[in-house]
């Protein structure tokens, strides 16, 4: 029988900076903080400070560079004798409140953030031939209470020499991590129920391995299934050219078993002798939505780079109300048994 093969293949982190191969640096100026005075001016004497993540502009990566930012900003603001919360991770929150207002985004913030403002930011590499390398920095601190950008401010400063392997320490994805934990508004009634589970119990994989995908839904219920990769990057895996996808007719759905019978999902992990760890987002809604231009990976191996951009995925999800979703997270690798 000739198998066409759905491969599903996890991929390391890797990161491209490229450019700044011939950069005179300076010792010491990342200690320096120039810009952050006009933030300074509009915090009041009694307000409190949470600090958000501050990360990589142009692929969202929470990095140690950006992390070591954090901490200077954090001092910077103690200089001024502003009191400081304990670093928290509530940059998700601010940017529903940015978008939709105070209210509920607003109660959420505070009781996580534990101040009156909370200050996030980001950063970009400048990079330009033999020139010193740069950061440049933005900076926005909001005030929880009415959703009001109160202050930003945006600097170039001169990266030490160690930069390089601090930008390549990643510590994590913002928009991964809006898609890992975005919530779907509580309106019960449109949400369809949704269950779902690996066939490997201990939901791990060695390369080559088959896996299956079991899904209880509500029947009428539209399906679509994610790799979220290492990359960062989004693949789909359901529906597909093989199967187009429609509204699940029993509650029971099990990838790609009930997909088309010539179609095997197979794990592997870009490097053979490490392990690497991925998940595989279950998303069902009441409405059938558009995710056509998240790219079906088949007879082939995943390589670096050939998914899509995560942010497009969670912005289309946060525009509806009909959904519901459960991540799976899995490992593969040399070490990984059944």
């Amino acid at each position: 029988m000739n198998f066409r093969k759905l491969v599903v293949t996890i991929t390391l982190f890797t990161v491209f900076i490229s450019g700044c191969q011939s950069m005179r640096t300076r010792e010491g100026a990342i200690e320096e903080i120039t810009g952050i005075d006009p933030i300074i001016e509009k915090i009041n004497f009694d307000e409190t400070v949470a600090i958000s993540w501050i990360y990589d502009a142009k692929n969202g990566n929470i990095t140690a560079l950006g992390n070591i930012w954090r901490d200077r900003v954090a001092k910077g603001l103690k200089d001024h004798d502003i009191r400081i919360k304990g670093r928290k991770d509530v940059v998700l929150l601010i940017d529903d409140m940015e978008s939709f207002g105070s209210g509920k985004a607003e109660k959420d913030i505070w009781e996580k953030a534990g101040a009156d403002i909370v200050v996030t930011g980001t950063y970009r590499i400048i990079c330009k031939g033999g020139d010193a390398g740069k950061i440049l920095l933005y900076l926005k601190a909001l005030r929880i209470e009415d959703a009001e950008l109160i202050a930003s401010s945006e600097w170039a400063e001169t990266l030490g020499p160690d930069w390089r392997p601090l930008a390549s320490n990643i510590r994590g994805n913002v928009y991964q991590k809006k898609f890992q934990t975005i919530i779907a508004p509580e309106n019960i009634k449109k949400q369809p129920f949704l269950s779902a589970r690996l066939n490997s119990s201990k939901a791990s994989y060695q390369a080559g391995d088959n896996g299956q995908i079991h899904i209880q839904t509500d029947p009428g219920a539209y399906l679509y299934l994610f790799n979220l990769t290492a990359d960062n990057t989004v693949t789909l895996l359901y529906p597909n050219r093989y199967c187009k996808g429609a509204p699940i007719v029993g509650k029971e759905f099990v990838f790609p078993k009930e997909c088309a019978k010539d179609i095997e999902l197979e794990f592997y992990p870009l490097n053979p002798d490490e392990i690497c760890r991925e998940s595989v987002v279950v998303v069902a809604s009441t409405e059938k939505l558009d995710f056509s231009f998240v790219p079906f990976q088949s007879n082939d191996i995943y390589h670096w780079g050939r998914g899509e951009d995560i942010k497009k995925i969670y912005n289309i999800l946060q525009q509806f109300d009909c959904w519901n979703k459960v991540s799976l997270n899995y490992t593969v690798g040399p070490a990984c048994k059944k």
